[in-house]
């Protein structure tokens, strides 16, 4: 089996141009520790042809996921989780979305209808029950059944879901939102004292920081003025990376950094105790207008949120979608659409890379433009083990010099996954994982990584428009 370690020195003797980097991982402390369920994504229940197939379930189970919101969005407002099937707009139950998330070990983020809304259904008009009462005994059933819930999250995106009546305002907005809130969540709390309660699940930057409607929020249930009825925050973050050139757009992950500061110092004032924040929908493109979802651009973009989500010390996240790529936001390709059903796009396996990283977040530093040439992240495991991904985003190879500073690398196994364009281009829609082409985890198992044991010093030469994640073997009695 190739070295890829030697593979780097053999490039240079070789003469193959490429800039040199030295990426320097602080990790005598980590600056951050995460929930060990960390990665998730959004099931969706309406609109959904292929549902929890089995070629979705088995390709689910290698994604890597921790977590599966459902019903996945607006869908939560117009489904009944009693009688889902009433209105004939959906096949999927929750037990279906439940047994999907059990096949890949994760647990439920369950959405709530909050809107109450009465829509027109060819059987006669169907009633979407937002009563307390209503949610209390969804938490008892499945509490009963064994389910295990992460976390209950109240509503969707008040600002556009929002029954016409509240519309006149975003104040008129949240004083409806947060009644309903408050309603559900001492229902749910009640009938589950353990259970765990999110909201407001907002809108987009432009509403929960321009619009300050995470204030509103938090005024109303953060305990330092408010009910305390909040366990935990969740936003959407839609930055639009797809609507533009991969060089317009490659540094789009890296504007989260000032999300995060905004929103920690909106917690911060309302919360005595640092609220976890769990961003419940996001894509960095993605879209109805453009078809991103199949590149490997938005593949690597995909990754490097997920890195800025770790550096920052997000909680959790679940990435829209799991299902549908043309023109939408999904890893997995649904029934009718250009691709075979359940054939991956590259997200598909670039989120699969980015869920090996471990819970404990280090620190790094590098010379290199983060934005437009390549960014860094590093974690930890609970064996000891250390994480590094790497994303070129340039046109030129990169030679990368790792360095820690208190973990000894020198011969110990690296594992090692990579993501590649077939082509070499941000635009390919065909990509090679761990030296592979056509892989379809819906099939078989994903391919395995790169094996190497690490001489002196910790090397790699990194692709252009490439994502490369080193897994080194920890010793959990010695690192601890």
């Amino acid at each position: 089996m190739r070295t890829p370690f030697l593979i780097a020195v053999l490039a240079v003797v070789l003469g193959c141009p490429a800039s040199e980097i030295v990426v320097t991982i602080d990790d005598a402390a980590p600056r951050h520790v995460v929930p060990e369920a960390y990665h998730g994504s959004n099931f969706v229940a309406l609109w959904n042809d292929t549902g929890a197939s089995p070629g979705t379930r088995a390709a689910t189970a290698r994604l890597g996921i921790d977590l599966l919101r459902f019903p996945g969005g607006v869908p939560c407002q117009w489904y009944d989780w009693q009688k889902p099937l009433e209105t004939g707009w959906t096949v999927i139950t929750p037990e279906i979305a439940w047994s999907l998330a059990d096949a890949a070990g994760a647990s439920m983020i369950f959405q709530t209808n909050c809107a109450g809304n009465e829509f027109e259904a060819s059987a006669g008009k169907a009633r979407f029950d937002s009563s307390g009462a209503h949610m209390a005994a969804w938490v008892a059933a499945a509490k009963a059944a064994g389910v295990r819930v992460a976390w209950w999250e109240i509503g969707n995106e008040p600002e556009l879901d929002a029954p016409a009546a509240y519309k006149a305002s975003l104040d008129a907005i949240y004083a409806w939102y947060n009644a309903v809130y408050a309603e559900q969540a001492r229902a749910i709390k009640a009938a589950d004292p353990q259970a765990r309660v999110l909201g407001p699940a907002a809108t987009n930057t432009w509403f929960w920081w321009h619009e300050k409607t995470l204030e509103k929020f938090l005024a109303a249930h953060g305990d330092k003025a408010g009910t305390g009825l909040a366990d935990g925050i969740s936003l959407h973050w839609y930055p639009e990376g797809g609507e533009g050139t991969w060089a317009e757009k490659r540094g789009t992950a890296q504007g989260w950094a000032a999300c995060h500061d905004y929103i920690r110092a909106v917690i911060d004032a309302h919360s005595s105790t640092p609220l976890p924040l769990y961003v419940t929908e996001w894509n960095w493109g993605g879209g109805d207008k453009n078809a991103s979802m199949t590149t490997l651009g938005c593949g690597l973009g995909n990754a490097d949120v997920v890195g800025m989500f770790l550096r920052t010390g997000v909680a959790g996240h679940a990435h829209f979608c799991l299902q549908r790529v043309d023109h939408g936001w999904g890893v997995l390709a649904m029934q009718g659409e250009a691709l075979a059903e359940n054939s991956a796009s590259p997200s598909y396996f670039a989120l699969s890379i980015a869920a090996r990283m471990g819970s404990r977040v280090f620190a790094t530093a590098h010379g290199a433009d983060e934005a437009n040439v390549m960014s860094a992240y590093a974690t930890g495991d609970a064996a000891g083990g250390r994480q590094v991904m790497l994303i070129n985003k340039s046109e030129g190879a990169l030679d990368i010099d790792i360095a820690f500073s208190r973990f000894a690398a020198s011969g110990r196994t690296a594992r090692i996954f990579t993501l590649v364009g077939a082509n070499g281009s941000p635009e390919d829609v065909d990509v090679v994982y761990n030296g592979a082409r056509g892989v379809t985890p819906a099939q078989a198992d994903l391919p395995g990584p790169e094996i190497a044991t690490i001489a002196q010093s910790l090397r790699r030469r990194l692709p252009p428009y490439s994502l490369t994640l080193i897994d080194i073997a920890g010793d959990a009695a010695k690192d601890r």
